[in-house]
């Protein structure tokens, strides 16, 4: 399965995801310097997202990050308030309800754009939010600590959760499809928060549908979540030629857990926020639990933190790709 991961460099390959942060990374952009496997972040959107536009000046951004080697878009997502409960029944009993991804086409069309400003030893990596995650979004209206709206939900009427992820999963293997014709060549399915579930629930609720959407295309694809230590071996029946790991788990052991995939990580996003020496301590441990092993591609736990500095994370990308890889 490593034939399919995106990993064939003389230093170990390294990106790291800004979702939430894209704003952020682009005001420093001439100063971050990351070689690699190369991300454009199309955000974490439900039926209800405000669209994308891709401007004049987000191309010329575009641009200047391929020189710089690192891409992201400058699209973050906006939480908007979910429908109510009682809303979103009527809406899945509707025979002709249906989920489109609102401003997908800008989405695509900046990745067309990105894609041919990049040497093509530099891989776009798409994205996607995941099920549990973007369900979460519409069921609770924001992110919760416990989805007890969503258990509930889940647990009471299952049909009626059922039919939500089996819009979502349509919608979404949909939109990871057109993102691969429009030059992704790696797909990322991102679900937040389904470490919120057990094994069981998770193996009933969402992996199925995860399935569904990694399915879809045909490169290689990543599956990520936070706080999935106890889920790692059922996300990886779920599929995904690389399982994202998260900082909660130290990386041998979490790749003990699913040892016939790649697996991507796991440096602590908070560390970033420290001292210089901390940052190196930790992504050094990071590698070297790799030991040296084909297949890490080195990354954040999470996303990167809105009040880090631009500095760290090259100085972070100068250290990986510094030190001697046998990938």
């Amino acid at each position: 399965m490593f034939d399919r991961v995106v990993c064939a460099l003389d230093a170990s390959p390294l990106w790291l995801e800004a979702v939430r942060q894209a704003c952020l990374l682009g005001s420093g952009v001439g100063q971050i310097e990351l070689v690699g496997v190369i991300q454009t972040v199309a955000d974490e959107y439900s039926a209800y997202g405000a669209p994308a536009v891709v401007s004049e000046g987000e191309h010329s951004l575009a641009r200047r990050l391929a020189d710089a080697q690192v891409v992201c878009s400058r699209a973050s997502i906006e939480l908007l308030q979910g429908p109510k409960l009682a809303r979103l029944l009527v809406l899945l009993e509707e025979s002709d309800a249906t989920l489109v991804a609102v401003g997908a086409a800008s989405r695509h069309r900046g990745i067309g754009i990105v894609r041919g400003e990049l040497a093509p030893e530099q891989a776009v990596v798409g994205f996607c939010g995941g099920p549990f995650t973007v369900a979460g979004y519409l069921v609770e209206g924001k992110p919760s600590r416990e989805f007890a709206i969503v258990k509930t939900l889940m647990y009471r009427e299952p049909h009626v959760w059922r039919a939500l992820l089996d819009k979502l999963a349509d919608c979404f293997a949909g939109y990871v499809s057109a993102q691969v014709r429009a030059g992704a060549d790696v797909v990322q399915l991102f679900d937040s928060w389904v470490g919120a579930l057990s094994q069981r629930d998770y193996e009933e609720f969402v992996g199925p549908w995860s399935a569904r959407i990694l399915a879809a295309v045909d490169v290689p694809t990543i599956h990520f979540g936070t706080g999935t230590a106890t889920l790692l071996p059922a996300m990886a029946r779920a599929g995904g030629d690389v399982i994202g790991l998260d900082w909660r788990i130290p990386l041998d052991e979490g790749w003990q857990l699913v040892p016939d995939r790649a697996v991507q990580g796991n440096l602590d996003p908070a560390v970033l926020l420290g001292p210089w020496s901390r940052v190196e301590a930790g992504a050094r441990d990071v590698l070297a639990r790799a030991g040296g092993r084909p297949g890490h591609i080195f990354n954040l736990g999470h996303g990167v933190l809105p009040r880090t500095e631009p500095e760290q994370i090259s100085r972070l990308a100068q250290l990986v790709q510094a030190l001697p890889s046998p990938v």
